[in-house]
């Protein structure tokens, strides 16, 4: 067999290469960016800290479901805590931050609770977070719950009052903002759990 009969390779064309190589950069830097999105998307779990009942409030029996429950009794207000906490490498619900929950909160109250009205509120600023206040309100019933959200940690306190007492939240909404901004939020040493 002589050099004549050795089949002849192709040779890339220089638009060959070049479109090879954008391909790699283009593939490269969205890898990159994906990694990096999911790099901020925090996925740590907080510690809570909250204050004790205000003056005149007493704590509460409640389930397992609730973190911490006050009642003022002589005007029929409770606070109640509630926390969500996943352990997890990942954020499962990264579009779920403090104002998409509140949103959603608000969204569902109308769509599915005849009778309902909800409203979004102001941010209040904590320690190491912030609350989305969210209001609803129906004949006999009012609650403002406040949203914070960090990581894999969702955090969600509310005021409420029924019959009568209703207009004993609004009231009462200084004392509620003074409450949640003594709550603090500090990231947990997960390796422990």
């Amino acid at each position: 067999m002589g050099v004549e009969d050795v089949p002849k390779r192709k040779s890339l064309s220089y638009g060959t290469a070049c479109a090879i190589i954008v391909l790699v950069l283009i593939g490269g830097a969205a890898y990159s960016f994906v990694r990096d999105r999911n790099q901020r998307i925090m996925t740590a779990n907080f510690n809570i800290a909250y204050p004790p009942p205000p003056r005149g409030w007493q704590p509460r029996h409640h389930g397992p479901e609730t973190l911490f429950l006050y009642e003022e009794p002589t005007k029929g207000l409770l606070i109640r805590g509630a926390v969500n906490q996943m352990v997890s490498e990942i954020n499962p619900t990264p579009d779920l931050d403090r104002d998409n929950l509140a949103k959603l909160m608000a969204d569902n109250t109308v769509a599915n609770m005849p009778g309902w009205t909800a409203e979004i509120k102001d941010i209040v600023q904590s320690q190491g977070t912030s609350f989305r206040l969210v209001r609803r309100t129906q004949q006999g019933h009012e609650i403002v719950t406040a949203f914070s959200v960090e990581g894999n940690t969702t955090l969600m306190i509310s005021i409420s009052a029924r019959d009568k007492q209703t207009a004993q939240v609004d009231e009462h909404m200084g004392l509620f903002h003074d409450f949640i901004s003594n709550v603090k939020l500090t990231k947990a040493d997960s390796s422990k759990w």
